[in-house]
């Protein structure tokens, strides 16, 4: 990455927010449903919400971002073990709450196949721009295929005593809500091969 605050830097920073509105998110359900308490809650939640350009060490900005991420995914995966270690099947309403995060990101009628895998792209946190975490294999006008070259996201979950299909599976859950209003369905039966297909 450059050795100057650019565009691509704020993107990955956007990108990092949104996986800290999802934590607050899930915190705050736990909170209300009693499966953590507030000062549990306190413990994974960043409230910091200056701009990008106020808070990153221009001196250290590719290493900034990859702190930034480490530590935002360090503490969405905690916050998601001390839910579920107390009760499994609390899964599902962690599901439940990703669909309507979503929801509130949902995507106009009319939206394109790519349109919406780079409303994905400018959504979920898949390392830095370096990684190429996703490579598109096709663009068609009713499909639009990626891959997922390799999954930054399981050794944290393994190491939570989580199941890294659990990220896979509330990523879906965000994709599912975003995409409902539009003609386009997410398909992926394997976490690295992804297809956008019109809906039958």
């Amino acid at each position: 990455m450059s050795a100057f605050l650019g565009p691509i830097h704020f993107w990955v920073y956007g990108k990092i927010q949104v996986q800290e509105e999802l934590t607050a998110r899930i915190a705050e359900e736990g909170v209300k449903r009693g499966w953590i308490s507030q000062e549990e809650a306190a413990r994974y939640v960043n409230e910091e919400d200056r701009p990008l350009d106020e808070l990153i060490d221009t001196s250290n900005i590719h290493g900034w971002l990859q702190g930034c991420i480490h530590d935002a995914e360090n503490r969405y995966v905690k916050l998601l073990g001390s839910i579920l270690k107390e009760d499994a099947g609390r899964q599902q309403d962690i599901l439940k709450i990703a669909e309507a995060f979503g929801q509130e990101r949902a995507l106009e009628e009319g939206s394109s196949a790519s349109e919406i895998y780079k409303a994905f792209e400018d959504t979920f946190v898949n390392g830095m721009p370096c990684d190429r975490v996703n490579v598109v294999t096709s663009q068609e006008e009713d499909a639009f295929c990626w891959e997922q070259t390799v999954d930054l996201h399981a050794a944290l979950f393994e190491n939570e005593g989580l199941s890294p299909e659990l990220y896979d599976n509330i990523r879906s859950r965000v994709m599912k809500g975003m995409t409902e209003k539009t003609a386009f369905r997410v398909q992926c039966e394997d976490g690295i091969h992804y297809m956008l297909k019109k809906a039958a």
